[in-house]
């Protein structure tokens, strides 16, 4: 069993950031694999002839869901930024050739026509604008930061301040601003670490550009705007095509099926999804009455608002090193990362309640888009999303033990179309004809009384590059639902994941000591694997 480890050694620092402090053993890395399943995160060909339909002008029941129940405190804002190195024959990106960029490459595609567009009066409609007049609006420069700590309050501005209006006085729904400075590998800029500010200096990139963007959650979830990145790239062609290809495999794929044999697989389908529907209310109602209030509850009410603490990764932890870890203990990324931040959780209770041990389960609300992130050619961004709950059992101080907890309280997510009943019951409480307050209502009992919401984004496995510019690294925050004053944002790229964390800061007083935490969790299952090794 332990053959495949036989290479598995403690060496250096998992994962780091700037501000957090190193973590002392790893598994040791393997090259990262090939170009194949990492990029399914889109099948439109920005070259392709193809005449695609006409884009829906409605709202979509998600998006207004979002947009119903969004508050001061949690606005439905999905925001990112991204960092880039340019070479000794370009300078730093300007706001201006971003624009030129966006507008080529993403408002002149089908897709992304609710980019041109603003948001109706009576949030169900979107009312297409000039392009001219919309980037002239949403893309602005500021000043490059110096550190994490500039960097979080011009990401927490954003998020608070309100959506530009057009002329005619209809917000706008989305905005980026872009700066430009140096690369220095003696301080490193908040979307460095010090390696990679060292990689591009000796590669001549000493310019480097952040792009920061904000998006409405009506306009579109945060795996469908993470698209935006793939057709902003100058690889853009070519992984499209190699998109389109997989899947036409795919569809072309196996033999040729009997009238009776689909007939059996859609009986098959249809009893799973029954049977999955019962055990998936009687999941939700039961974890319900168990995780009926958030634990934080009484620290929100007893205490006065602070601003969000937002902190990152800029050291990625290698995809290789996590598929070992999960391969040891038969588990998924999902189950390994879903423990990790929940024993998080309970060590910031436990400070926030001056040293009482906290014990009992942790409610964690996932994300999860319907199609894996694929949008389809002919598709635009919109929100094909719907969400599990979880409860974790952190009681045990064994992490072999909290681990298998996490895999268990995953199980619906695995065994029952819990996404889909989600969001067609998102479909159902967003519809004209309900009342507001409905939809409220069912947001808060299918929150179950979570506290903390995971998401899990697939990104390229290779650097991209816009307008010859290298992406160096890209960091998404989620907003939390109202009332889930923690979110998590597991996100892959070139071979390797980052992780954020947008807290609010009556709970997560320290973002970096959070995400710390979240990374000892890590290191301690890597150092389990390593001494079960060793012991062999």
């Amino acid at each position: 069993m332990f053959a495949n480890f036989a290479k598995l050694l403690p060496v250096v620092a998992v994962a780091t950031c700037n501000e957090i402090p190193s973590i002392t053993h790893e598994i040791k890395n393997e090259p990262p694999p090939a170009i194949s399943q990492l990029l399914k995160n889109i099948e439109h060909n920005r070259e392709s002839k193809i005449q695609t339909p006409g884009l829906k002008r409605r709202t979509t029941s998600i998006g207004r869901l979002a947009h119903l129940t969004s508050t001061e405190s949690n606005p439905s804002i999905v925001s990112f930024f991204i960092t880039l190195s340019s070479p000794p024959s370009a300078t730093g990106l300007s706001s201006s050739s971003f624009s030129e960029t966006f507008a080529s490459r993403i408002l002149t595609s089908p897709r992304y026509s609710r980019f041109a567009s603003t948001l109706s009066a009576d949030s169900q409609t979107f009312t297409e604008k000039d392009v001219e007049e919309t980037l002239k609006s949403l893309v602005t420069n500021t000043i490059p930061p110096t550190s994490r700590l500039e960097t979080a309050r011009i990401i927490e501005s954003m998020i608070y301040a309100p959506l530009p209006k057009s002329k005619s006085g209809e917000p706008y729904l989305w905005s980026a601003r872009v700066s430009t400075g140096e690369v220095s590998a003696s301080s490193p800029g908040p979307g460095f670490n010090s390696k990679t500010a060292s990689d591009a200096i000796q590669s001549g990139r000493t310019e480097e550009s952040y792009i920061f963007f904000k998006a409405s959650h009506i306009l579109g979830d945060g795996v469908s705007l993470g698209n935006v990145l793939i057709d902003l790239s100058d690889e853009a062609p070519e992984l499209n095509q190699k998109i389109k290809d997989v899947v036409k495999k795919r569809r072309r794929g196996g033999k040729k099926k009997s009238v009776m044999q689909k007939l059996v697989r859609a009986f098959k389908k249809l009893t799973w999804f029954i049977f999955g529907c019962f055990k998936f209310f009687e999941h939700q109602f039961f974890l319900t009455l168990e995780n009926n209030r958030n634990p934080f509850d009484s620290i929100i009410r007893s205490a006065k608002p602070q601003n969000r603490t937002l902190s990152w990764t800029t050291s990625p932890i290698p995809l290789t090193t996590l598929k070992k870890i999960c391969g040891f203990y038969n588990c998924t990324v999902n189950d390994l990362f879903v423990t990790c931040v929940s024993l998080a959780v309970k060590r910031q209770l436990r400070e926030l309640k001056g040293g009482k041990d906290v014990g009992g389960k942790i409610g964690v609300v996932i994300p999860v888009h319907l199609q894996g992130g694929v949008l389809l050619e002919g598709q635009s961004i919109g929100n094909r999303i719907g969400a599990v709950n979880a409860s974790v059992d952190v009681s045990s101080s064994s992490r072999t033990t909290s681990l298998a907890n996490g895999k268990t309280s995953l199980q619906v997510l695995k065994t029952t179309p819990a996404p889909l009943i989600s969001y067609l019951m998102a479909k159902m409480i967003t519809l004209p004809i309900v009342p507001t307050f409905v939809a409220r209502m069912g947001l808060k009992f299918g929150i179950g009384g979570s506290c903390v919401a995971i998401s899990n984004v697939r990104g390229p496995e290779s650097k991209l590059h816009i307008d010859g510019r290298t992406v160096e690294n890209v960091v998404g925050f989620v907003p939390p639902p109202p009332g889930v004053p923690i979110g998590v944002v597991v996100q892959s790229y070139n071979g390797g994941v980052c992780l954020s964390v947008n807290g609010d800061g009556r709970c997560v007083p320290d973002g970096d000591k959070f995400l710390g935490w979240v990374l000892q969790e890590l290191a301690g299952y890597v150092e389990e694997v390593n001494l079960t090794i060793i012991e062999e």
